[in-house]
This record gives C-alpha cells, structure tokens and sequence, in this order.
C-alpha cells in the first residue's frame, strides 16, 4: 500500500517515489578507488601500519593515529582488512567533523 506523508511544514511528499529515486542513484554511481597503503599512510600522517596473522588465520592490520592510538580492522585476508580498515578510517574523521561542527554550530 502506498500513501502519501506529509512532513510537519512541507508539502505533500511521495516518500516511497523519493526513496526508490535516491536507491536507484546510489547504485548508479561508480564508487572510487581506495587510496594505496603508501599513499593512505602518507596522506594521513600516520606513525605506522602492523599486519598479523592471527591463530586462526585472520588478518589484523592496524595503524597508528598521529596522536597515538591505534586504529585496526580484522579480516579473512590483507586486502578485506585494509578496505574495512580504511572505510571505517574516513567514516569515523566524518563522525569526528560533523560533531565539531554541531559543537561550533550548537
């Protein structure tokens, strides 16, 4: 059943159209390439990259923040390890900008 909502102050919204629209786009748009190791580690001024091969042959590749801590990701392999490794990298300075900026704003 679709229904149309509207949204406090805005005009009637078909909410399910807008959603199907943005979902076909998201998958319309080509995702861009992962920085190199090198190149990650060079733009983001990190201190060092650790890669371990756990008991149970997972890999645990890590970095070392330029403020000390230690940011890491487990995978299956090398190249799961640092997608995920770098993925959550750039989500979480994402996280920590858009806090600062509520905290400037707020």
């Amino acid at each position: 059943m679709l229904s149309t909502i509207n949204l406090e102050d805005t005009p009637v919204l078909d909410i399910f159209r807008f959603a199907g629209a943005q979902a076909v786009k998201g998958f319309n748009q080509k995702s861009s390439k992962l920085d190199t190791p090198c190149e990650f580690f060079r733009k983001n001024k990190l201190r060092s990259f650790r890669c371990k091969t756990l008991k149970m042959g997972d890999v645990r590749l890590s970095v070392i923040l330029p403020d000390g801590c230690e940011f890491y990701a487990i995978q299956r392999n090398f190249t799961l390890a640092y997608i995920k490794l770098v993925r959550s990298y750039y989500s979480r300075l994402n996280d920590l900008n858009y806090e600062k900026k509520q905290c400037t704003h707020g």
